[in-house]
């Protein structure tokens, strides 16, 4: 079949189109949630030695949709396999990159266990990737990101927390197995105040969002507290759980 696209005709008419994403993961020792980044090249055409989320072109003679760029992006700028990656906006205008082109960039978001995550480091190369908090990132100035990518980190931090203000998204960014403080902790983190300890694991109980790990017939433990008492049970996700959870009524 002949292809009927012109492009002599097109190429300086039409914006260019690129990809960016934003992996999220809990890290449970800091209590932050992180992104993986990476620093431009110093040689690179536009925004060198900016910070920068996975991000690449549209190519439409290399690939056959916006998700494969994204995946071609994670493993040519972080080195990274993700096991999904879902849409999240898509940003238009001139000013994503001012001296080249009017830029449309398609975004996706992964919210994720750390160890769900396939990354080949490379420690001598300068621009090599690494974790940093969101909320870290956020403080830096808009101004030392590459394209728009402070405007799409803020973005897709907005989406993640409004995801768990009304569904268990959190819990695929808690290890497969975990206590129901560490639940607790990675909810207020996200929701951005404090809750009430009895009313939510009331609310876990009756929602049945997790369920208890037997081994022999007996609950798992986990390691008692700094403040000493009873052992915690081990928990996981309820796989039949299919409702909302909205830990913001439990403040």
């Amino acid at each position: 079949m002949q292809n009927k696209y012109n492009a002599s005709v097109h190429n300086d008419s039409r914006p260019n189109v690129g990809v960016t994403v934003v992996p999220l993961i809990y890290n449970e020792e800091t209590c932050e949630i992180e992104t993986l980044i990476y620093t431009r090249e110093k040689t690179a055409e536009v925004f060198p030695n900016k910070i920068s989320l996975p991000n690449g072109f549209y190519d439409r003679q290399l690939v056959k949709s916006s998700d494969e760029a994204a995946k071609i992006a994670l493993k040519s700028k972080v080195n990274a396999v993700l096991p999904y990656i879902e849409q999240l906006y898509t940003f238009s205008g001139d000013y994503i990159d001012p001296l080249r082109i009017n830029t449309v960039n398609i975004c996706y978001i992964s919210i994720l266990k750390k160890q769900d995550i396939n990354i080949i480091s490379s420690e001598n190369d300068e621009s090599a990737s690494k974790w940093m908090s969101v909320s870290e990132l956020l403080e830096i100035d808009s101004d030392a990101f590459a394209f728009n990518h402070h405007e799409v980190l803020t973005v897709a931090y907005e989406r993640l927390k409004s995801k768990a203000e009304h569904s268990p998204v959190v819990l695929k960014m808690l290890p497969t197995h975990f206590t129901i403080p560490t639940l607790k902790t990675l909810v207020e983190v996200l929701v951005g105040e404090p809750i009430n300890d009895s009313r939510f694991r009331d609310r876990v109980r009756k929602r049945n969002l997790v369920e208890a790990v037997i081994v022999d017939g007996k609950p798992l433990k986990g390691i008692p507290g700094n403040a000493g008492g009873s052992p915690p049970n081990i928990y996981q996700l309820n796989e039949e759980f299919a409702g909302s959870f909205f830990p913001k009524s439990l403040y």
